[in-house]
């Protein structure tokens, strides 16, 4: 079978001499994918409709770049999968985070990329959260997964790079109420009790860096502040957007 050119997709030659090619546009109830198809006499043809089918079918129209190296694939695809799926600016923001992980790798041309330099790029992040690294793994499996469904290489080189280990990421579960009010009261003692209340009572979602900080309103200056009474200094300034939970953490 004659190999296809590079940034023409899913292009085939039948058995009858005529020409195919398909896009994947989502899958089905029972997990199969959904595809267009488009046929031609010639290879040609056939790469003219896939052009036209793909911005169609959700997918960008990558610029003209004779070495596309990973820093600029991984920019493009979460430019255009944040566009193109909505995603919310936290998802946008850790994919920003991942791509300053990978930079020492960025300057590789897609065609460069071995599965050597990826484990030793993992290696090198064993510092990181167990959860990050597999969030990171996965971010990078799909970016190359989607470059090899558009010809940009000719096989993934994530899938000789096993998961990193412990990076398997479990959904987050909120306390019932009756689960917060007993942890309250076992907490009663605690000399962070106050926080902890202030937490669970006021849906707090900040950092720990940000906790931290109130640690030392529990120190001495703590005993000097008015019974009951908490002060804001500091205020964060945006927009407040509201989203539904994706994926496992849709329950």
């Amino acid at each position: 079978m004659p190999r296809r050119g590079k940034g023409e997709g899913s292009i085939f030659q039948r058995k009858d001499g005529r020409w195919a090619a398909f896009v994947t546009v989502g899958y089905g109830p029972d997990g199969k994918q959904r595809k267009k198809w488009v046929y031609g006499s010639t290879r040609r043809e056939v790469a003219e409709k896939l052009a036209r089918l793909l911005p169609k079918a959700g997918y960008a129209v990558l610029p003209a770049t004779p070495r596309f190296t990973l820093g600029q694939w991984l920019a493009h695809w979460s430019e255009e999968r944040a566009r193109s799926k909505g995603l919310r600016p936290a998802t946008v923001a850790n994919y920003r985070q991942y791509m300053r992980h990978l930079e020492p790798l960025a300057h590789l041309p897609l065609a460069r990329l071995t599965p050597l330099a990826l484990r030793q790029r993992f290696a090198e992040l064993a510092h990181l959260y167990p959860s990050v690294r597999g969030h990171l793994y996965q971010f990078l499996r799909a970016a190359l997964r989607d470059a090899l469904r558009l010809g940009l290489i000719e096989s993934n080189p994530m899938d000789a790079v096993d998961p990193p280990k412990g990076s398997r990421v479990r959904p987050a579960r909120a306390w019932r109420p009756e689960q917060a009010a007993r942890f309250l009261e076992v907490a009663r003692s605690h000399r962070l009790y106050p926080m902890f209340h202030l937490m669970l009572t006021t849906h707090s979602r900040q950092p720990p860096s940000i906790w931290a900080r109130l640690f030392g309103l529990l120190g001495p200056a703590f005993a000097k502040r008015p019974r009951g009474l908490c002060s804001v200094s500091a205020t964060g300034l945006g927009r407040a957007q509201a989203s539904r939970p994706s994926g496992r953490a849709a329950f």
